[in-house]
């Protein structure tokens, strides 16, 4: 089973991760990440979140009390830590990030620091971008003439070999700090192989 996580911030137009809306999917609106479910169309599984940022509170009367679990402002997680958690809890592994671009700094590296934790994002659509998680052996299709960045995640060194790309993987170890910035992909597919490690890939949509 799939996990979405619809979370306040700039969000991607609905047709680029229109394809991860599956009938084998599980939806949570973080916060305002309920209003942009609204604008997409999409009924959202379950609501959380301190519910401070979104337009309309009434709309929450829409929805079952038990799909809606608020939480006070002042609290040790953010709204987005919440919906992951409560995923992981559910035993859903691959979840999908849609949101949290613009805005605060803070808010934004906190996002990203979600990508070092034990359980991450498997990717994050911001408005501008796609933020893939790489922790095994991955061909990406239909990327090539684009421009990808590369940064290792959580703890351990990262070795990696690559293919179809202009600035090789191939022998780096890596650690946090690293990282290797506006790559080329020069081939359809391209390959990352992750000897050991997790690395984090940043990719601007066209």
């Amino acid at each position: 089973m799939k996990g979405i996580i619809i979370t306040g911030g700039e969000a991607p137009d609905l047709q680029r991760f229109s394809h991860e809306l599956d009938d084998d999917v599980y939806i949570i609106a973080a916060d305002s990440g309920l209003d942009k479910c609204l604008e997409y169309g999409i009924t959202p599984h379950f609501i959380t979140g301190d519910m401070d940022s979104v337009k309309n509170k009434k709309k929450l009367d829409d929805f079952p009390s038990e799909c809606v679990k608020i939480f006070p402002k002042d609290k040790d997680e953010t709204d987005t830590e919440i919906a992951l958690r409560l995923l992981h809890e559910k035993g859903i592994n691959r979840i999908i990030l849609i949101g949290g671009g613009g805005g605060r700094m803070d808010h934004f590296l906190g996002i990203m620091s979600l990508f070092d934790r034990e359980y991450y994002p498997s990717v994050w659509y911001t408005a501008g971008e796609m933020i893939v998680s790489i922790d095994s052996s991955r061909f990406f299709h239909n990327m090539k003439g684009r421009e990808v960045s590369f940064f290792p995640a959580g703890s351990e060194v990262c070795r990696m070999k690559s293919r179809g790309l202009k600035w090789s993987l191939n022998g780096l170890h890596w650690i946090k700090g690293d990282a290797g910035l506006s790559n080329k992909v020069l081939e359809d597919p391209f390959f990352v192989d992750l000897e050991n490690g997790r690395l984090v890939m940043v990719s601007p949509f066209f």
